[in-house]
């Protein structure tokens, strides 16, 4: 017998629990995603047609900085970011080292949409490839559902004064998120779910153009036009068994009596297209690309593979 990681045994799941503030429970942002993950490892159709729609994106750096860190105002930040650029240095790892915690937030906006959605990827996404992919997660609810009217008023209006209440660290993905080039957040501010600490955003690339291709539960298919991430890229769901090492004890324990014998966990993987526009075989070059990216062209649409 084998399950998904997502499959724990019924109990109390304090990961997966229900906002308070409005009349009927509203879903948190990391239910509705483990509810989206089960649909998509259910349906497995996809898009049959690459599409060219013009939109842009934001590559951020977001922080948070430790008491004992040598980090104390965002010119120490953005240096450190600028020389790990310059050095061909991984920004996040090179921030980690410096006494904060860091991770990448990569939003993406159609054009004229009125939000954003994107992924975090755990390491400097441009150094993704298809043999050595960048483990990542999708990000926001946005990334998921439209919401209705009740959901979106209730974010909007109540939901960080409920969340601070209850003291969970997650926050809506407001669009102000996109817009954020370089700020610091001093403990307890809005944006810093931190009382203690102080934190950042800086942004890498900051409303670079992009083309969608193809958006989906489970996969995503873009062309970024970026000084650091450029080309096509590919962010997907992905099955595999799991290692011992990345197993809860509650697992371990399931496998050791012979209950379970394996575990298979799902996580998105972002990795540069091998096919890239402008190949031998690509109908478009990465101008036309770029050009449908600004919304000056219109390419005619794709017929999709069976996959990729």
């Amino acid at each position: 017998m084998a399950y998904l990681a997502t499959q724990k045994p019924k109990g109390k799941d304090p990961h997966y629990r229900l906002y308070k503030g409005a009349k009927k429970p509203t879903k948190t942002k990391s239910r509705l995603l483990k509810e989206a993950l089960g649909k998509a490892v259910i349906d497995d159709e996809h898009a049959k047609t690459i599409d060219f729609i013009p939109a842009k994106f934001t590559l951020q750096v977001h922080g948070w900085v430790s008491k004992d860190s040598k980090i104390k105002k965002l010119s120490d930040v953005e240096a450190i970011i600028k020389k790990a650029l310059k050095d061909n240095k991984d920004p996040v790892k090179e921030v980690d080292k410096a006494g904060a915690k860091a991770h990448y937030d990569l939003r993406i906006q159609k054009s004229s949409a009125p939000c954003w959605w994107g992924l975090t990827p755990f390491r400097a996404p441009w150094t993704g490839t298809a043999d050595n992919k960048v483990l990542g997660t999708v990000k926001g609810y946005q990334s998921i559902i439209p919401g209705g009217k009740r959901l979106q008023k209730f974010l909007s209006e109540k939901a960080d004064r409920e969340l601070a209440k209850e003291g969970i660290a997650e926050r809506r993905d407001r669009i102000e998120w996109m817009k954020v080039k370089s700020q610091w957040f001093p403990p307890g501010s809005p944006g810093n779910p931190t009382k203690q600490l102080p934190a950042f955003m800086i942004a890498i690339e900051f409303f670079k153009p992009c083309t969608i291709h193809r958006r989906e539960l489970d996969f995503f298919d873009v062309t970024f036009f970026g000084d650091y991430l450029k080309g096509r890229y590919y962010n997907r769901l992905v099955e595999r068994k799991m290692n011992v090492d990345e197993m809860s004890e509650w697992q371990k324990k399931l496998i050791s009596k012979g209950k379970i014998k394996d575990f298979y966990n799902l996580n998105f993987y972002f990795w540069k297209a091998k096919d890239q526009w402008g190949d031998p075989k690509s109908k478009y070059s990465m101008k036309d690309v770029y050009q449908a990216a600004l919304g000056k062209k219109t390419l005619t649409l794709l017929l999709a593979p069976k996959k990729v």
